[in-house]
């Protein structure tokens, strides 16, 4: 479910500009956390947070696909094990 996720995120960003690939990075690093968890690792909160924010506030275009990402179940799940302020950060920025 996630790797879906991932992968409509990355189809959202278009372009080879500058912009598209800063967006292209941070999506590596969203990633990298969010699978994480599939390694027994605790995925850093801070990461995706700072990853995330940045694909919102950088790459509108990308918002739905992100919204649709952090809705999943299994991002739930993995927002729950970065801790309490990657959950508090879901809340404040798409309301769940």
């Amino acid at each position: 479910m996630i790797a879906a996720g991932l992968t409509a995120l990355a189809d959202s960003i278009a372009g080879d500009g500058p912009q598209a690939q800063i967006a292209r990075l941070q999506l590596k690093l969203l990633q990298g956390e969010l699978t994480r968890a599939d390694e027994g690792v605790k995925p850093d909160s801070a990461t995706i947070i700072e990853a995330a924010g940045w694909l919102l506030d950088n790459a509108p275009q990308a918002a739905g696909a992100l919204r649709a990402l952090f809705a999943l179940p299994a991002v739930g799940r993995v927002m729950s094990k970065a801790g309490a302020a990657a959950l508090l950060w879901v809340r404040q920025r798409f309301g769940a």
